[in-house]
């Protein structure tokens, strides 16, 4: 996939209005940039959604993107595009399954065309995707390898991972992911609601 990836293709003059009114430069606020954080884990606003039997169970389930769109000029007239793409997912579960998935995430990518570019690590087009895997017992998460913006080393939650239970994060990002603000990744907000959820890791279907 190669960036920037068109969503309209040559607006016309009430869109172009429109986009630069709301989403774009007279607008009140960045409507350019979508973000949002999608949870399943024991915190009370998501529990009745995620699939725990009890008190101990410890699995989770965590999606956090943001997407950035912007005019791209062509020679009729400028296409709305995506011009900058982020996506974090996040797995804790029995660690049998984890084992599972994470070859069959590696499986995958690479029947999918991606190229491997390091351990875990694959390139396709202008995405980059990085994956880590955790093991029960363990105080803290790896550091992911793949850098934020600036150049530095993207924190992690460092939440600890459940006896018997396994975890994997991924990563990707369109280009070096220069502008994508990864800072929330491991925010307050997003770290309590991993917490308290690390406490055993039953078999729940």
């Amino acid at each position: 996939m190669q960036f920037p990836v068109t969503v309209i293709d040559q607006l016309d003059e009430p869109q172009l209005r429109k986009w630069h009114d709301f989403y774009g430069v007279h607008a009140d606020r960045p409507r350019f940039e979508e973000e949002g954080i999608w949870r399943r884990t024991q915190q009370k606003e998501t529990a009745a959604n995620s699939g725990w039997k009890g008190a101990g169970d410890a699995r989770r389930r965590i999606v956090h993107y943001r997407h950035q769109y912007g005019l791209v000029h062509t020679t009729v007239a400028p296409a709305l595009a995506l011009v900058e793409m982020y996506l974090y997912h996040s797995v804790a579960a029995p660690k049998e399954e984890i084992a599972v998935a994470w070859e069959e995430n590696h499986a995958m990518l690479s029947e999918g065309g991606w190229k491997a570019t390091g351990p875990s690590e694959y390139a396709l087009g202008d995405l980059r995707v990085s994956m880590i895997r955790m093991e029960g017992g363990s105080s803290r998460s790896p550091t992911p390898r793949w850098q934020a913006p600036g150049g530095s080393t993207p924190r992690t939650c460092g939440e600890p991972v459940a006896l018997g239970c396994g975890a994997y994060d991924g990563g990707i990002v369109s280009g070096d992911g220069a502008n994508v603000s990864v800072g929330t990744l491991c925010g307050p907000h997003l770290g309590r609601s991993i917490a308290g959820a690390m406490t055993s890791c039953n078999a729940i279907s």
